[in-house]
């Protein structure tokens, strides 16, 4: 069932999600038998057989449940809020991306069009030109032998070209919002998609209306939902969606604080739509950015790398799965430890689930021999301390009683919950 309920989600929101719920013979419908089943319990670290989501994507598999990746940036823009001017030629953007993947980068994003605030927008063909010369090197390099390649853009016209030079996915800033061709566009490369929140464009994202939310979360989750689901749509299935809540895009410095807190409740709204985009690779990219430096009164975006790691850890310790970062090196141990940490609380929840278990498993065994070692007590002049459990078995209840009614002491003295 686990397919099929990622796919349906929990909310009955269609005829079709009716039709299937009907089939269940549950008075909860397929949402109440999977609950009973044991839902989220059987994928994952306490899965059944190995059961895990993954992501098909360059000729293998992606299994984001285990670990979490880091994205290096790669931009070959002139006017990037960080990094502008600095990789443009062929020679510059290969060395870096050599330093990235020999300091532990698992992606690398190349971007060719700059989505900073007030950036103003190239045509597809400007962005093209600066592209593919550097993707072509990126790709032959021996040391990509295993890494993911992104190209971040908006436009479909090089999302297909960069796809067709060697790229494994494509990062949209927009989630299909800036070019009405990208989702059938998408559908056809059959390459995994991110769909990141953003509202209006790079000239306007910072406008007024746009920084308008009453929930920040909430309004993130409905409206980056919405965009994923007209994606699914258009024929991009759910398994090779990506999701990033857009820290830093039509965002304020409070609300990009939100969203790294509240990581977990962007999953749970959206959960209530498809819990598969729910549990999708969720995409982090705080790296740098304004927010960091008004907070930390850093002007100056590459001495933001101190508050790029602090806001990193709070992401993925929220739920975070790929993090977008210009310095991959320190990122890449600030990673390493929010993954320990969260393996050790891992092992310690297993070990309080097979504790719970067991104990379970050893109640049922006691309640199920009850009356046999009641009879053996009463014939024997043994005294007998019982725990009440409710609800208690009526084979229980009538042995009990009939214990009462005899010579031998009998106490309730504990409740089980």
């Amino acid at each position: 069932m686990a397919p099929l309920m990622d796919l349906l989600g929990s909310a009955i929101d269609s005829d079709t999600v009716t039709s299937w719920n009907s089939f269940s013979g549950h008075s909860r419908g397929l949402s109440g038998l999977w609950e009973d089943l044991g839902s989220e319990s059987l994928i994952g670290e306490f899965g059944k057989e190995g059961m895990y989501r993954v992501m098909p994507v360059a000729n293998g598999l992606l299994d984001w449940s285990w670990r979490t990746s880091v994205m290096g940036i790669l931009n070959v823009t002139p006017d990037s809020f960080s990094d502008g001017g600095h990789f443009q030629s062929v020679e510059s953007a290969v060395s870096q991306v050599r330093l990235m993947i020999s300091e532990g980068a698992d992606m690398i994003d190349i971007g060719a069009l700059s989505t900073r605030p007030m950036a103003s927008r190239i045509s597809a063909e400007e962005e093209l030109g600066r592209l593919i010369p550097v993707l072509e090197a990126v790709v032959s390099m021996p040391e990509v032998e295993g890494k993911l390649i992104s190209v971040d853009t908006f436009y479909s016209e090089v999302a297909s070209e960069a796809v067709s030079k060697g790229a494994h996915f494509i990062n949209d800033v927009s989630a299909g919002k800036l070019d009405s061709n990208m989702f059938k566009v998408m559908a056809d490369l059959n390459v995994p998609y991110v769909a990141m929140h953003m509202r209006g464009d790079p000239s306007t994202m910072q406008n007024s209306e746009n920084l308008k939310y009453d929930n920040v979360c909430e309004e993130i989750s409905s409206e980056l939902y919405s965009r994923v689901r007209e994606a699914e749509m258009s024929g991009i299935p759910g398994w090779r969606i990506m999701i990033d809540p857009g820290v830093g895009f039509s965002k304020k410095t409070e609300h990009n604080l939100d969203i790294l807190m509240g990581l977990p409740d962007i999953r749970e709204e959206i959960a209530s739509r498809s819990l598969a985009i729910s549990h999708a690779p969720m995409l982090i990219g705080p790296s740098r950015k304004r927010f960091l430096g008004e907070i930390c009164s850093r002007s100056d975006a590459a001495e933001r790398d101190p508050a790029t790691i602090a806001s990193v850890t709070a992401g993925v310790l929220g739920g975070a799965n790929i993090v977008r970062v210009h310095n991959v090196k320190d990122n890449l141990d600030a990673v390493k430890v929010c993954d320990a940490i969260l393996r050790q609380k891992s092992s310690h929840m297993k070990s309080r689930r097979l504790i719970c278990l067991s104990t379970a498993y050893l109640l049922l065994m006691l309640i199920a021999g009850l009356p046999e070692y009641l009879d053996f007590c009463s014939n024997n002049s043994v005294s007998v301390v019982l725990c009440h459990v409710t609800p208690t078995p009526r084979s229980y209840v009538e042995h009990n009683n009939a214990v009462k009614a005899g010579t031998k002491k009998h106490q309730v003295q504990c409740s089980i919950e």
